[in-house]
């Protein structure tokens, strides 16, 4: 028995020996006692039962536990529909997610996987692409399509160059700066420069870099951002993390050079993920790939030049932007569409199921909440809308008929002759479905063809199969090993020149609006001068970097806008940057909440200014009581002396 309950029993047995004796309890004027009593009697009976509560009251917080699940899940699914598997999971970025997103893309050991239910039947395969880690999953014949929720990785992605302490960089600023750091931690020393001014690591950091380029967001609020959107108070809203990231908010100045790398980035896992119905599967396998090239770049060039990890994307959200971009490579070999695959339709699903009932629904609220959905979906399908615009616009294209008349003339003719009109064979002879021009061709005079013309045939049929058979071989004979960065070749060896003719498009040829990263590079050397010889002297130093950049804001904002516009979480309007004219109406609303705001900012100085007023009185009254009391004090002390 253990300590706990020995006490407990002790307890007991002391009550009931009180009780035998006629005596009375523990008196309330000795709160001490009974409050011991108490306490030791509440102990007695929750310390034993604590490891229970602690393990059925927490949540799932390891991704081996949501494997598990998942597994079993989809294991019982599948047996149940057929042996045939759904299209994938859908999850944010979350920690307890990251082995279910890394057993879809081939990321997780064999032996691990070979013990789960459901994984263990898929068949991965690893492309031949080079620098590729990942791997596509088919159960059977069926190709899997997961998703790592777009939206929740966009999100964490624009939260990394909303974060920090930047470097103060400007010389009016170093009074100021100086004043506060030795207010603050006067024990730290500070290195000064004419033009820059340098914090103390601890103090100092720095946002995200592309290449030589730093991303600072400050700029945006010259554009007219929201403060609200610019501090981040609502850090799950999507339109928030659009705006940031979208070309009405960004400068075109060189303050804004990285921001716009910044956009390009977004944009790109935009086009493949959250605005794929804009664009082809050719385009969207181009952007996933362009954007996780991008990231291995921006990881490979910050460990190469030695800079701290705050000057770059987190390893956690790097791998995020990383598998978003795989899975949505993934989609573009199968017939869904990467949008559709996304967890925020799960998330809109569950919350119109959840929104009838209040607190924390159980499982039979959510069949009557499904049950709901499924009979207001089916009611929505049973409004003729369709029907209606049709006899509306039949009305207008004909002479004095109305509305009523054709629907009414039409429910009768379906009654008497539209099912049958649909559900007969046509005649075999049908003289309607004869044309002019047409000839008909008997068997006879397909049966008459010369023998030669037919031995012809055959042999032009075989020898473009073999053909085609020998350009297959050649092209499989050209794959290459799978490049993995563990085996990458020597540093010494030169990777082979990069073929101009891939990129620069012939003269006069620009497309309007740039769809891939390609596009974007095509309109910028079209444009361009020679800062873009990349190994000569007239593409070397900063100056040369911030021109190749000018050259290519104008394509990447046009880029992301129409990424943006394809996303259709922003509008039109937003995007364009443009502002519809205000009627009177409008005016004196814009009019009476300016004033509003005057007034109250009008408050809130005047009720500084007061407590600014009392602070000082009280401080000026404590003065005079420390000078009232230092004469008395010094003839104390020099009493004492004497």
């Amino acid at each position: 028995m253990s300590s706990w309950a020995q006490q407990r029993e002790a307890i007991r047995r002391a009550r009931a020996r009180t009780n035998a004796q006629g005596s009375q309890r523990l008196p309330l004027a000795n709160r001490e006692a009974f409050f011991r009593e108490k306490y030791t009697d509440w102990l007695a009976h929750v310390v034993p039962h604590l490891r229970r509560l602690r393990h059925s009251c927490k949540l799932l917080g390891s991704s081996a536990e949501v494997l598990d699940i998942i597994a079993k899940f989809l294991q019982v699914l599948t047996s149940s529909n057929g042996n045939v598997p759904p299209t994938g999971t859908s999850c944010d970025g979350a920690t307890c997610n990251t082995k279910v997103n890394a057993v879809w893309l081939g990321l997780l050991p064999e032996d691990a996987r070979q013990q789960l239910p459901f994984f263990k039947d898929l068949r991965l395969t690893y492309p031949k692409w080079k620098l590729w880690p990942y791997a596509f999953a088919h159960f059977g014949d069926f190709l899997m399509t997961p998703s790592n929720g777009y939206f929740h990785v966009t999100k964490r992605y624009n939260l990394q160059h909303c974060s920090g302490i930047r470097k103060v960089r400007y010389p009016g600023c170093a009074v100021v700066a100086l004043l506060i750091m030795f207010l603050l931690e006067p024990e730290h020393k500070i290195t000064t420069h004419p033009n820059m001014l340098t914090f103390p690591h601890r103090w100092a950091n720095e946002q995200p870099r592309y290449g030589d380029l730093w991303v600072d967001v400050a700029c945006e609020l010259d554009k007219g951002i929201s403060h609200k959107t610019f501090t981040c108070v609502n850090k799950q809203s999507d339109a928030d993390a659009a705006m940031r990231s979208s070309p009405p908010f960004v400068p075109r100045s060189w303050s804004a050079a990285g921001l716009h790398v910044h956009c390009l980035i977004s944009a790109l896992l935009c086009s493949c993920t959250g605005g794929s119905p804009g664009y082809s599967k050719s385009q969207m396998a181009c952007n996933g790939f362009s954007v996780y090239f991008l990231m291995l770049l921006h990881l490979h060039h910050n460990l190469a030049r030695g800079r701290a990890p705050n000057e770059g994307i987190s390893h956690t959200t790097l791998r995020n932007v990383c598998s978003a971009a795989a899975h949505a490579v993934n989609c573009c070999l199968g017939s869904h569409e990467p949008r559709y695959t996304q967890e925020i339709g799960i998330e809109v699903m569950f919350s119109e199921v959840k929104s009838p009932f209040r607190g924390n629904p159980t499982l039979k609220d959510m069949l009557y909440g499904t049950a709901r959905l499924a009979a207001l979906k089916a009611k929505a399908l049973q409004k003729i809308v369709a029907l209606r615009d049709c006899l509306q616009f039949w009305s207008f294209i004909c002479v004095d008929t109305t509305v009523d008349e054709l629907y009414d003339g039409l429910r009768k003719f379906w009654g008497q002759e539209g099912h049958s009109f649909f559900r007969s064979l046509a005649e075999v002879e049908d003289p309607g479905d004869l044309l002019p021009d047409m000839v008909e061709v008997s068997l006879q005079d397909d049966q008459c063809k010369d023998a030669a013309t037919t031995h012809t045939e055959k042999l032009q049929s075989m020898r473009d199969r073999a053909a085609v058979m020998e350009q297959v071989e050649a092209l499989c004979s050209q794959d290459e090993p799978p490049a993995e960065l563990a085996e990458a070749r020597p540093a010494d060896d030169q990777p082979a020149p990069v073929d101009e003719a891939s990129i620069l498009p012939p003269e006069g040829h620009e497309s309007g609006v740039p769809m891939t990263l390609h596009d974007v590079l095509v309109i910028a050397l079209h444009q361009g001068g020679p800062e873009f010889d990349i190994g000569e002297s007239t593409a070397l130093g900063k100056g040369a970097c911030l021109h190749r950049m000018q050259r290519l804001m104008s394509p990447i904002r046009a880029f992301s806008r129409q990424a943006r516009l394809e996303e259709n979480i922003l509008s039109k309007g937003l995007l364009e940057d443009r502002k519809a004219k205000a009627n009177d109406w409008n005016q004196r609303e814009h009019d009476l909440v300016v004033a509003r705001r005057m007034a109250n900012l009008s408050h809130q100085r005047a009720a500084r200014s007061t407590a600014w007023a009392n602070a000082s009185a009280s401080f000026v009254q404590e003065v005079r009581k420390s000078i009232r009391r230092l004469p008395a004090a010094c003839s104390a002390s020099r009493l004492t002396v004497l």
